[in-house]
């Protein structure tokens, strides 16, 4: 049994090699940035296909930006303690599974548990392909490796829904809006394949345990902050909404000192506060903060034909007479989960 070398980080691979990589993790952004967006047309096929209801159509779109932006932090975390070739990988693989369970649920409960755990695979993968990069180029080579990344999201979000609309548009094999999902088995399987020969492994320099109670505090802590923003919206702010808001300040109060303790005791915190003490890194997270918009807003109630949203009906075209690309579409923004700072 032979044993895989672990390269320290910054890692230096030949310069083929290197740019191959960059063609493997590129795969990976671009599906996990589509499955953001792709979706969005296909919710009225989806609504006649399987009888799904407005909470269900919600949370088929809600539900993967929810586990992607909840396990962001710790997926990168895993990345660096366990080996962050790996950690993609493993995402990859629960995200082509996941995506394959999606093509071929028979009811709207399956699809959304599955979008849900195909958003666990998207959390494991995009923080490490981030750290890759950072590790694998240096100089400039790292500006247009950055570079490539940010144009492949770009592409990915303004694409999503044209492709979307040209895979019902076509009706393949008669997969109607089941293609949307089958399209990332092939492309994840040649990433899968590739991982291994021209991805190099790396891991943070420094082991420790892992860090299980950060983990639990920043999960609960995001969850009461997601949840409501995205799911009480919808529900008109129920009393339930702002005991989960309320409840995220003692958490975040909670990690923070958990994360400062276990920084002076000499162990690795999952996400160490030293950073936020540089000046360049708050006035950029307060940019973003100030000027970024969400990547999807969940359509509003109906009003009119039951079970389908009115502006459902005006954002999205028919599923019998799809018009992908038309100007009266709406431009994405880049999901803001994907500027990961360094951890």
């Amino acid at each position: 049994m032979t044993a895989t070398r672990t390269l320290p980080s910054p890692v230096q691979s030949p310069p083929g090699r290197s740019w191959s990589a960059l063609a493997v993790l590129m795969i990976g952004t671009f599906m996990f940035v589509l499955d953001f967006f792709i979706v969005n047309v296909a919710l009225p096929s989806i609504q006649q296909g399987l009888g799904a209801g407005e909470g269900a159509i919600e949370w088929i779109v809600a539900g993967y930006a929810i586990s992607t932006a909840i396990l962001l932090v710790t997926g990168g975390r895993l990345g660096d303690q366990f080996g962050r070739r790996r950690m993609f990988a493993t995402g990859m693989t629960v995200f082509v599974l996941t995506s394959a369970a999606c093509a071929l649920a028979p009811d709207p409960a399956v699809l959304v548990a599955a979008r849900i755990l195909q958003g666990v695979g998207a959390a494991l993968m995009a923080p490490n392909i981030l750290s890759i990069l950072g590790v694998v180029y240096s100089g400039p080579a790292r500006v247009r490796a950055i570079s490539v990344y940010g144009m492949v999201m770009g592409l990915a979000a303004v694409s999503g829904q044209l492709i979307g609309g040209v895979l019902i548009r076509t009706d393949l094999a008669g997969l109607g809006w089941r293609a949307i999902f089958w399209i990332n088995v092939p492309l994840g399987v040649a990433a899968l394949l590739a991982c291994p020969r021209l991805v190099p492994e790396s891991r943070a320099g420094q082991g420790s345990r892992f860090d299980l109670a950060g983990v639990a505090l920043i999960t609960a802590c995001l969850v009461a902050v997601v949840l409501p923003l995205v799911d009480g919206r919808q529900e008109g702010w129920p009393a339930w909404s702002w005991i989960a808001l309320g409840s995220a300040v003692p958490l975040a109060v909670g990690f923070i000192a958990h994360q400062r303790r276990k920084a002076d005791r000499g162990g690795v915190p999952l996400l160490n506060p030293r950073l936020f003490s540089s000046r360049p890194l708050r006035a950029g997270l307060s940019a973003r903060t100030s000027c970024g918009r969400p990547a999807w807003k969940p359509p509003r109630r109906s009003s009119g034909r039951p079970g389908i949203r009115a502006s459902t009906r005006r954002r999205y075209p028919s599923p019998r007479r799809p018009r992908p690309g038309s100007a009266s579409w709406p431009s994405p923004a880049v999901p803001s989960h994907a500027d990961i700072s360094s951890r």
